[in-house]
């Protein structure tokens, strides 16, 4: 009975060894698609950005308001335009990536695309950043210790927007219409959209990547900006718990533009 008794304890503390906890289930990509005659939606975004706490739930939800938004959009336009012989089909596209990390924050990039039966097919961006740990969203100034239009981005932003300017044969006016860098209240959005530009150092940004929709710093024809900044130009202005997650040269494997085949590069405002 003795013997019995041991080998049942054996077992069982066996069995509490080795036994595994249970692990939460791997976050599943959301690939959202559905086709009419009347209105296209897509919404897409990748493992790598659902791994951020929170998230997931948020994108869902998020999905459903814009459909409901697309369906509620494309039955006011039959409305209103009931005899439109251009048999004009709506679009909404969202397509959701992650960005670079910059030590215990992470960043999420949207690219989208739509139309909305007006002149002009829309293409924009959101950017999004967040701390690993807990899910929890920060805006770009939650980063820095002093205001953002204080620090060293402004003049290094409005810098690469010239020189992209000029390497596509554009005018740039920094102190007038559609963007002011100069003054203390410059009007360039510094605030983003924005995500990390990656590193050649893993697990660093290597600085910030600005993304301007059409219209937010130059005419419909001038399409997209994808500006980034290097990190050199701020560093000394962020809160030191964020400092060290900045470092080293562009990564040149770090796409400015993983969406750039998308149906439409245009802009608008929906």
């Amino acid at each position: 009975m003795r013997l019995l008794a041991a080998l049942s304890a054996f077992v069982v503390l066996a069995g509490c060894t080795t036994q595994k906890p249970l692990e939460p289930p791997t976050p599943q990509s959301i690939m959202l698609k559905e086709e009419t005659k009347q209105y296209s939606f897509v919404f897409e975004a990748d493992q790598k950005v659902l791994e951020i706490p929170g998230l997931a739930d948020a994108l869902r939800q998020e999905a459903a308001v814009a459909k409901a938004q697309l369906i509620n959009d494309n039955t006011e336009f039959r409305t209103s335009l009931p005899d439109d012989p251009r048999d004009v089909q709506l679009a909404y596209e969202a397509i959701w990536s992650r960005a670079a990390d910059a030590g215990s924050l992470a960043s999420v990039r949207m690219d989208f695309y739509g139309y909305g039966g007006g002149a002009h097919p829309i293409t924009d961006f959101d950017g999004r950043i967040f701390e690993k740990a807990t899910g929890k969203r920060l805006s770009l100034s939650d980063l820095f210790n002093k205001p953002v239009q204080m620090s060293g981005i402004p003049d290094a932003l409005c810098k690469a927007i010239e020189a992209e300017k000029k390497a596509r044969d554009m005018p740039f006016d920094d102190a007038g219409d559609p963007i002011s860098c100069k003054g203390p209240e410059p009007s360039v959005k510094l605030d983003g959209p924005v995500v990390f530009a990656a590193s050649v150092e893993p697990g660093k940004a290597a600085g910030l990547r600005y993304l301007f929709g059409p219209y937010a710093i130059g005419a419909y024809v001038e399409g997209p900006y994808v500006i980034d900044v290097p990190a050199a130009a701020f560093i000394r202005d962020l809160k030191p718990e964020y400092a060290s997650g900045f470092g080293g040269a562009f990564d040149p494997n770090d796409a400015k533009d993983p969406a750039a085949d998308m149906p439409y590069i245009g802009g608008g405002d929906r």
